[in-house]
């Protein structure tokens, strides 16, 4: 999560959600912050967290895609792999 939240204070703006809200309220905080991309832990590492985003991907239209750490396996729709999409990225300093 720390390279995740680094990487978005370079690239733009990041900001850290409180895990413990409601989906609603993490849908309006998002939705207040245009946010293109959300991070999650994997379903089996926070199941909890996992459906949030679900419901989440539903209200915030400016969301793009949802970037999700650990796990095995291929995320679903809109969902990517964090090690997925740090793989398909050449090195470019």
């Amino acid at each position: 999560m720390q390279v995740a939240l680094l990487g978005a204070q370079v690239a733009g703006v990041a900001s850290s959600i409180n895990y413990l809200l409601t989906a609603d309220a993490v849908a309006d905080l998002l939705i207040a912050e245009n946010a293109e991309v959300l991070v999650i832990p994997s379903a089996a590492d926070d199941p909890e967290s996992w459906h949030k985003a679900a419901t989440v991907m539903e209200r915030v239209p400016s969301l793009r895609f949802v970037l999700v750490i650990g796990g095995d396996g291929d995320p679903p729709h809109k969902m990517i792999s964090f090690d997925a999409a740090l793989a398909a990225r050449r090195d470019v300093l």
